[in-house]
């Protein structure tokens, strides 16, 4: 693949001497004659194809960063005509600020021979279109034409990046349309063809059917799973001890602990300073209304934290014998025995 050399459009006088390679410039330059579209998610899409460069002329004493910013290339919203071109359609949207626009690469800082030494690749830039994305993502807006420019950036801490020595460099091949979907048929064939995680769109030219085949499968496969996770849930709540029936009500938990009373069957025993004294009666005298002998009215809310205060129940006894007041006086016989 051909590889094109720039200089830098902007530098400070010690990266002068800086000089940026791309490659795989050919590539770029077959999607350029067409117009470059690039996918935009919610969730981020990868570039493709995305920037290999080379850096060379830098100082083997310094270290730096390098830094893609993806800068507005016009100030218009476009739109894909049915002739097969873009044209305009009014202003550009308000841009986010350039801090979301931009992707430090993940071995800045690095020394001159880092950089030197191998392809610098930018293959991990995702775009999206959510505002409010946290991902590290670069949010553009949809209709927009945007163009890569990359800073080398001579400094050691991410905080001095904006007062240091830099060098900007524009590659004009590699201007693009930020999308939601492709428009033009042509670039959409160029992804397929030089995209190699497009391989499923090239086998025997039905590459669509067969990803709508695969997709149905995964679907299929998908709800056999979900099928068979919600039978051995329902299995599992029908033979649950824990408290709730297989209908959702309430039942006992099984114990093997004996029963002694109804408070330990639905409630765990309570602590002794929780407990209310066994001392009758529950009710102050000065304020029961009722004749003495009149047994006191049930609760009205049954509760069995106070069962034990409650009278037993005397089923075969009348409803108020047990309450009636003996008023009768007995006499005794007092016996005195002389000593």
């Amino acid at each position: 693949m051909a590889s094109e050399e720039i200089t830098p459009t902007s530098s400070h006088p010690a990266l002068e001497s800086v000089t940026m390679t791309l490659h795989k410039a050919d590539l770029w330059r077959q999607f350029h004659q067409h117009g470059t579209e690039m996918i935009i998610t919610k969730t981020g899409r990868r570039m493709f194809p995305y920037l290999r460069l080379q850096v060379n002329g830098l100082n083997p004493n310094a270290r730096y960063f390098l830094v893609l910013e993806l800068a507005p290339a016009s100030e218009f919203r476009y739109k894909f005509s049915s002739g097969g071109s873009w044209m305009t359609v009014g202003t550009a949207e308000p841009q986010m600020p350039s801090s979301a626009r931009v992707y430090i690469h993940p071995d800045s800082p690095a020394t001159a021979a880092h950089w030197s030494g191998q392809q610098v690749l930018f293959n991990r830039v995702k775009l999206t279109n959510n505002n409010l994305d946290r991902s590290g993502n670069i949010v553009l807006n949809s209709m927009h034409k945007y163009v890569p420019t990359v800073h080398v950036i001579m400094a050691t801490d991410v905080l001095a990046l904006h007062w240091s020595p830099r060098a900007t460099f524009v590659f004009p091949t590699t201007e693009f349309m930020a999308v939601t979907a492709y428009q033009n048929e042509k670039v959409t064939k160029l992804k397929i063809d030089n995209n190699p995680f497009a391989k499923g769109f090239r086998e025997g030219g039905d590459g669509v059917f067969r990803s709508k085949k695969r997709k149905a499968e995964q679907q299929a496969k998908e709800d056999e799973r979900l099928k068979k996770t919600c039978a051995k849930q329902e299995l599992e709540r029908s033979t649950d001890d824990s408290g709730v029936s297989s209908m959702g009500s309430p039942t006992p938990p099984t114990t093997t602990t004996p029963v002694t009373s109804q408070l330990d069957r639905y409630s765990p025993q309570l602590p002794p300073r929780f407990m209310i004294p066994d001392m009758p009666p529950y009710f102050h005298p000065s304020l029961w209304h009722y004749p003495y002998f009149l047994p006191p009215p049930p609760p009205l809310f049954h509760s069995p934290y106070y069962a034990h205060l409650l009278p037993p129940l005397t089923p075969n006894i009348e409803p108020y014998e047990s309450f009636l007041m003996d008023l009768r006086f007995k006499k005794e016989t007092i016996t005195i025995t002389n000593q």
